[in-house]
């Protein structure tokens, strides 16, 4: 490899210092987790990784499409130095990547700003993509498969073949980002392919045939026996109902640096065709076809295409170098020296002055259950808990086999579609949560705060869970014996808090304050209960905000009904202004009390905020009454006379019969 000019190598030393910055990100991917466990599983106990040995729904169950492989690299890295040796694995990785794509560059005769700029993408994709995820690794492994495939498609090499079907082989058993590979692969098979027919080469002809067979052979050397393009082709596309990943992101919803990438390729095109690089065209085609309907791609696109892309740029340099346009080639080489600047700042702002995560080796704890999983492992609990699907892997890599999950993860390689839509229905369903712990034996719930509708809310709805544990992100309800049963009761539905009653309160309080994080939600939630009965003065009470009192949704819902019943209705507007995640009823009472209070000046957008998903007829009631007092008040400006009827036809029965619908007692 040729030495790198001074220039060149203290451009590839700065971006060797934001790989540096962007490998330390703190960790915020909950897939890491279960990979991690079943890596060391496999391991230090030989568990067979193609079942399933952690949930309780889909034991024994089989795993297709497994990348077994990625987890005993990520395992053994982590063996190395915990969550350090992950960093080290992403920055072994990004570096490796940078210096093989530099050796790329460089075979094809690059110019050094255009290679630079080529760079300030790569540490785009490093920042912005530097969870450590399977897929990290195959961004290397692409770089690799092209530069491998070039030399191929020069020589006539069985050995390079042999190298090229051994990494297939190795990639296919890693990720099913291997298809990727295949995209590259089947691009330059195509280009050598049609120029042997072109020119009657009989022996290049036989030797692209079958090297094709071999690297297409490579593809079904894995467990299932599947060729990774055919396991692609049979996912089911209504994953991207729920996965963001597999969604369409607009171009204007793109980061700046991505949109002028795309007008690179679109300007890159035409030189790809003047310099007949065939291959480039046809990978830079597939890709970017697929990477505008599925935004999980973009960062493969932008690190497969980047070498055919620069190709194509460079043969503008190249035509105003052999013309002698001076002043053109200036224009553009300062083009580029900006482009450059621009891209590599952009880069270290947030790596290192804007960071997208804290820059610390571990896992972001504000995201994860790490204080609940503390407190289940000093209780030694145990049994099957029903978890979100993003805390399954971090539940079962801490507490697996003492705690069996409902699920995790490992979506479209173990669990259908058909039980995560299931899941999703049981999670907001307080009756299908309550047959589900019947039928499961379920003894624990561990849901997120702050998710209106969602798993706490269900399960306390479902009257088979009680609270047992608040932490700072999730709270833990255990089957009929939670620590804070009395809490409980009131703490979705604070209306039903009876006066007076402190006394069961005082007691769950103590043990709250004994036991609990000081932040936890439910210390905030019984300290203003307590508050509230020990002040006699309750008026003055809630002549002042608190901001206590709006850490939470739960506290807010809390404070709006007490400032309710002393019918201090601007704090109990106030309180239900506060709420961050309203519910249905939150918005319905908001909505009542703005017409109240403001002669309805806010009503109207706040009934606009209410879904029809989740809605009883007793809350279409509320709502068109409200709606008829905007009408008689200030008149509509967001509503129409027809979607006021459409309501007003579902509740007509009870206008007909001069009652209104009985609401779900929650008190009782």
């Amino acid at each position: 490899m040729k030495k790198p000019t001074p220039l060149l190598a203290m451009i590839l030393m700065s971006c060797v210092v934001v790989i540096a910055g962007a490998s330390l990100f703190e960790i915020v991917s909950p897939d890491l987790f279960w990979h991690l466990k079943m890596g060391e599983d496999l391991l230090s106990r030989g568990l067979n990784p193609f079942v399933d040995h952690y949930s309780f729904t889909l034991p024994g169950a089989p795993i297709r499409y497994l990348g077994w492989l990625f987890q005993v690299v990520i395992s053994l890295f982590f063996r190395l130095s915990g969550f350090i040796g992950i960093d080290v694995f992403r920055f072994i990785n990004w570096s490796v990547g940078l210096f093989l794509l530099n050796h790329l560059f460089q075979r094809q005769k690059i110019d050094i700003w255009l290679r630079a700029t080529g760079f300030s993408f790569f540490l785009f994709v490093a920042v912005f993509h530097s969870e450590p995820r399977p897929d990290l690794l195959s961004l290397t492994l692409e770089i690799l498969t092209i530069l491998l495939m070039s030399e191929w498609a020069k020589s006539r090499s069985w050995k390079l073949s042999g190298i090229i079907g051994i990494i297939l082989i190795f990639w296919t058993n890693y990720h099913s980002s291997v298809t990727i590979g295949y995209v590259i692969v089947g691009a330059f098979l195509i280009d050598r392919g049609l120029l042997a027919l072109l020119t009657k080469e009989t022996k290049d002809l036989k030797f692209t045939i079958i090297s094709s067979l071999l690297f297409a052979g490579a593809g079904v050397l894995n467990h299932d026996f599947i060729h990774p393009l055919i396991a692609q082709s049979q996912a089911s596309p209504r994953w991207i109902e729920f996965i963001t990943e597999y969604r369409t992101r607009s171009f204007d919803q793109l980061e700046f640096p991505l949109k002028i990438y795309w007008i690179l390729i679109v300007f890159a095109l035409p030189g790809l065709f003047i310099g007949r690089y065939w291959a480039g065209l046809i990978a830079v085609g597939v890709l970017a076809f697929k990477s505008w309907s599925m935004s999980k791609l973009f960062p493969h696109l932008i690190v497969v295409t980047l070498p055919f892309v620069l190709a194509g740029l460079q043969v503008y340099l190249n035509i105003f170098v052999f013309r002698n346009m001076k002043t053109l080639t200036h224009i553009a080489r300062a083009g580029l020296i900006i482009l450059f600047a621009y891209g590599f700042s952009y880069d270290c702002f947030y790596t290192f002055i804007k960071p997208l995560h804290p820059l610390r080796a571990g896992y972001d704890e504000n995201f994860f259950p790490v204080d609940v999983m503390g407190y289940m492992k000093n209780k030694n609990l145990r049994g099957n808990i029903f978890n979100e699907y993003a805390d399954g892997g971090f539940i079962l890599f801490n507490a697996s086999p003492q705690l069996s999950v409902y699920i995790d993860g490992r979506t479209s390689i173990l669990y259908p579609i058909e039980f995560y839509e299931h899941y999703i229905q049981v999670a907001t369903d307080p009756l299908a949560l309550a047959a589900e712990a019947d039928k499961f034996n379920i003894k624990y719930i561990l849901g997120k705060k702050e998710r209106p509708g969602e798993l706490i809310d269900s399960a306390i709805d479902s009257r088979h869970f009680e609270l047992d544990y608040f932490g700072k992100n999730s709270a833990l309800l255990a089957r009929h014996n939670g620590r804070f049963p009395k809490t409980t009761h009131v703490f979705l539905h604070p209306e039903c808090l009876r006066e007076g009653d402190l006394q069961g309160f005082e007691e769950e309080r103590r043990l709250a304050n004994e036991t609990l994080p000081p932040h936890s939600t439910l210390v905030s939630f019984l300290g203003l209960i307590s508050e509230y009965e020990t002040t006699k003065d309750k008026i003055t009470l809630f002549s002042n905000p608190h901001s206590d009192w709006i850490s939470s949704s739960y506290v807010s819902r809390l404070a709006a009904v007490l400032a309710g019943r002393q019918k201090e209705y601007k704090a109990q507007y106030y309180y239900l202004s506060s709420i961050m995640n309203p519910n249905q009823d939150d918005k319905i009472n908001r909505a009542e009390l703005d017409c109240l209070i403001n002669q309805c000046e806010h009503a109207e957008d706040i009934l606009t905020t209410v879904t029809k998903g989740g809605l009883r007829d007793d809350h279409i009631y509320r709502a068109v009454k409200i709606l008829d007092e905007i009408k008689a008040k200030r008149g509509f400006k967001i509503f129409t006379e027809e979607r006021v009827a459409k309501s007003r036809a579902h509740i007509q029965k009870y206008i007909d019969n001069h009652t209104e619908p009985v609401k779900p007692n929650w008190c009782n």
